[in-house]
């Protein structure tokens, strides 16, 4: 999940190495930050989740995931 933050130009903050994740904006805004966690469903399929309980998606979909979590943390000027 790092270097895929990297690539997207997000910044990070490894919270537990097991897989809890703050991810922000690179210009750093504190106000626009996500903390997502690894851990499984259910059903024990893995998975990655917002700070809020809900699924983002299966844990193998990084790219997916790092889309998703992008769109929360970075503002959009129209």
């Amino acid at each position: 999940m790092a270097a895929t933050c990297e690539k997207a130009g997000l910044a990070f903050d490894v919270l537990e190495p097991a897989g809890k994740i703050k991810i922000n904006a690179s210009d750093g805004n504190e106000r626009m930050a996500e903390t997502v966690t690894l851990r499984p469903d259910a059903d024990g399929v893995l998975m990655w989740w917002w700070s809020w309980e809900r699924p983002i998606c299966p844990a193998e979909q990084i790219d997916r995931a790092i889309e998703l979590i992008s769109r929360v943390v970075t503002v959009r000027l129209f």
